[in-house]
């Protein structure tokens, strides 16, 4: 047995011992799935599954998902044993997972999530961003009418367009080199990308909301 597996054992006995009371150790079974990530990923996301799926109802009852406990709090832990890279990985591997913590979420801080979908945006994962963002609506809905607050959305794409490349020009001035920094050169996934984008426009009430995200898509 390598020291690899030995540490991913006794960290999967670790989870075993803390799910017995699941709402006391939520903080300390988050942290658990996040080391066992770096050690043993389909492991980590298999014990994170089962967990909510045999005590969905009661964790959803006791509002756990909504304060981030079990959720979002595991995306935490993951990027920082590892990186935000990670997080996003481990999300893109559960299809259970995605849709119990970005649609059922209400409370939940979702600036991890937010960088998440960055990160599926910059790698041309366009399929997986249109199904987040959807997921995303249905429980964070775009409803901000304050002109001067951002909607989630604007936090994205001022996310998204801030993670690019940068130089200095003739006159030592430092200068975005591409307008919207996508890391893809196939003209027809960045197409379809820019009208996924577009098309969560319309969710927002706000027309002053509205109109600074479109200056960020265009």
């Amino acid at each position: 047995m390598t020291e690899k597996s030995d540490i991913a054992n006794r960290l999967a006995e670790c989870f075993n011992v803390l799910k017995t009371d699941y709402i006391q150790n939520a903080a300390a079974l988050a942290e658990s799935i996040g080391v066992l990530y770096l050690h043993d990923k389909e492991r980590a996301i298999s014990l994170w599954e089962s967990l909510l799926k045999e005590h969905y109802a009661e964790i959803v009852e006791h509002e756990i998902l909504d304060t981030g406990e079990l959720s979002t709090d595991v995306l935490h832990q993951i990027k920082m044993c590892a990186d935000i890279k990670s997080a996003a990985e481990a999300l893109e591997k559960s299809d259970f997972l995605r849709q119990a913590i970005m649609g059922k979420m209400k409370d939940v801080s979702i600036f991890i999530l937010i960088e998440i979908i960055s990160c599926y945006i910059l790698d041309g994962k366009t399929p997986l961003v249109k199904e987040c963002l959807s997921l995303m609506l249905e429980s964070k809905p775009l409803d901000d009418d304050e002109d001067d607050g951002l909607t989630w959305f604007e936090i994205l794409l001022e996310r998204v367009q801030n993670s690019g490349c940068f130089e200095f020009g003739d006159d030592c001035v430092l200068r975005r080199i591409d307008r919207y920094p996508m890391r893809m050169s196939d003209k027809k996934i960045y197409t379809e990308m820019t009208n996924v984008l577009t098309a969560v426009l319309d969710k927002i009430e706000s027309k002053v909301a509205r109109a600074r995200a479109e200056v960020k898509i265009l």
